[in-house]
């Protein structure tokens, strides 16, 4: 795959499993491979089906090579729309860097996702902020540290194997997108009153 794909429905998430399989590695072994490949399947279900029906908003990822790198590189990101105002939003995603040296930085998983609250609009973002937060503290002790100690924003995705990390993980996402509809619910209201 060497353009980007959307995936809106269970049944595509096998065009993201090829991309992954796709890309050479020399550190990354097969059975991690295979067992990040579940782990991507697993998300993306439960993404594509649970989250969407207990919310009742859409969802889809967007998943492709980097540009930098797009031989060995990809991005899936996973996106909401909360509400008709606001838009497509992107909440979290997994990026496969298999050129990275060291296999704890080749397919990480980045909660809540960085663009989140960096859109241009402001208030939107200032609406948002508590519940990403909020998101973000619960999944910190689960990051990677850097040479300091101080933890980066990604998670290894290899990590979703422990039941409490894939836990805090799936309830924080959850969280994050029940602040979501709540906060581009009531913003439309406010701005007419």
């Amino acid at each position: 795959m060497t353009e980007r794909r959307i995936i809106t429905e269970p049944g595509h998430v096998a065009q993201i499993l090829e991309l992954e399989a796709n890309f050479p590695c020399r550190t990354c072994r097969q059975d991690e491979r295979d067992k990040c490949r579940q782990h991507i399947q697993r998300l993306a279900d439960w993404w594509l089906t649970e989250v969407r029906e207990r919310f009742g908003i859409e969802t889809r990822i967007i998943a492709g090579p980097t540009e930098k790198f797009p031989t060995t590189n990809a991005n899936v990101a996973f996106f909401a729309t909360p509400s008709d105002t606001t838009g497509e939003l992107p909440v979290f995603c997994i990026a496969l860097s298999h050129d990275a040296i060291g296999d704890d930085k080749h397919n990480q998983l980045q909660v809540p996702h960085l663009d989140l609250i960096k859109r241009g609009d402001r208030k939107l973002a200032a609406g948002i902020k508590e519940h990403y937060d909020r998101c973000d503290m619960r999944v910190i002790r689960h990051r990677v540290l850097n040479d300091s100690g101080k933890p980066l924003k990604m998670i290894r995705l290899r990590s979703l194997s422990i039941p409490v990390i894939e836990a805090d993980v799936r309830e924080s996402l959850l969280d994050l997108v029940e602040g979501l509809k709540t906060v581009t619910r009531v913003q439309p209201a406010a701005a007419a009153v």
